[in-house]
């Protein structure tokens, strides 16, 4: 009881959220800062066929993701302090990966005689493939889960970014440009193998096998429909885009958008993001904050949102009413029947 008290108290609550925003940097400023040298490497046309895998990655990262960040973190944050139970969660997670992986594999290849000019070259759309499934199968579900995603926080930026700014440099012509995945797709495939060992000092070895997969996807298609209305609207514009114009138009239109995405994802605040999004002004009376965290509830003060606290984490239902929500629900089967 004592250390689960400890990982509520506000200092904690504060690391884990910088966690969460260096990981969430390291995503957009990687290729931010070396945007301007593989622009001028590549040129407008070898940048758009390089979006446009990025495309791909993120649709691939969309179904090896499959939700779990959302019900697998749900479920560390239960089973915390027992090792088999953390164990045979990861591995069904991961064994879900694993086969969600392989299978969005073959239709990647298969799609390469009508992708756009410059796509369909197996190398790029290889790495991006590779790309998507080594960032994907990443544990910060399960560090932040467990409350210590602070303590492995180091491990994903430069793996991440390391690799993709050594890409840049080795770049020197557009049939280059599968280098700018295939590297930090090797540096996250190391991150992840060396998360999956940290791991080992709090969940038991589990192997993946087939029947824990399966439990895997039933568990983590919950949260699909959210994430891929999220891929769809931030990771997908330069891939469509590449169907219908020509790779120089794409080119251009993916410079603005990786300088503008990241200014706006880590500079505005949620509330100025959504009514960006709305186009439309947003009062922090319309608007409501769903967490299984007092922290979460604290959020909500903070701006003057409603509060409605889930007791689906590691918090109590005790400790969740002692800070007083708006709403206490005990799952979020009745979340609808409130918004």
């Amino acid at each position: 009881m004592r250390k689960r008290i400890w990982m509520m108290r506000p200092g904690n609550a504060m690391r884990e959220a910088g966690a969460v925003f260096l990981l969430r940097a390291s995503t957009y400023l990687g290729p931010l800062l070396v945007l301007p040298l593989v622009a001028r490497k590549l040129g407008p046309a070898g940048l758009g066929a390089y979006a446009a895998a990025q495309g791909i990655a993120a649709l691939v990262t969309l179904a090896v993701e499959f939700g779990f960040g959302f019900t697998a973190t749900a479920l560390a944050a239960r089973k915390r302090g027992s090792r088999l139970a953390l164990g045979a969660l990861i591995a069904s997670v991961q064994g879900a990966q694993l086969v969600l992986a392989a299978g969005c594999g073959l239709p990647v290849a298969a799609a390469a005689p009508w992708l756009p000019e410059g796509l369909g070259d197996m190398r790029l759309l290889g790495s991006a493939w590779a790309h998507a499934a080594a960032g994907g199968m990443t544990l910060s579900w399960f560090w932040l889960g467990t409350g210590q995603l602070a303590r492995v926080a180091w491990i994903e930026p430069p793996a991440r970014t390391l690799p993709l700014e050594a890409a840049a440099f080795l770049v020197d012509r557009p049939g280059d440009a599968w280098l700018l995945l295939a590297l930090p797709a090797a540096g996250l495939a190391a991150a992840a193998a060396l998360s999956r060992i940290l791991a080992l000092r709090h969940a038991a070895w589990v192997w993946p096998a087939w029947r824990r997969a399966m439990r895997g996807l039933r568990l983590g298609g919950k949260a699909v429909p959210f994430r891929a209305a999220e891929t769809l609207l931030s990771g997908a514009n330069s891939l469509l885009m590449g169907f219908f114009c020509p790779a120089l138009a794409v080119g251009q239109f993916a410079a603005a958008e990786k300088l503008i995405r990241p200014m706006a994802s880590l500079l505005l605040d949620p509330l100025q993001r959504a009514a960006q999004h709305l186009k439309q002004p947003l009062h922090p009376s319309q608007v409501v904050i769903v967490g299984d965290t007092p922290a979460d509830i604290a959020c909500a003060r903070a701006i003057g949102a409603r509060a409605v606290a889930v007791a689906t984490g590691f918090a109590s239902r005790e400790e969740l009413a002692a800070a007083s929500p708006d709403h206490l629900l005990d799952d979020l089967s009745t979340l609808s029947l409130l918004i």
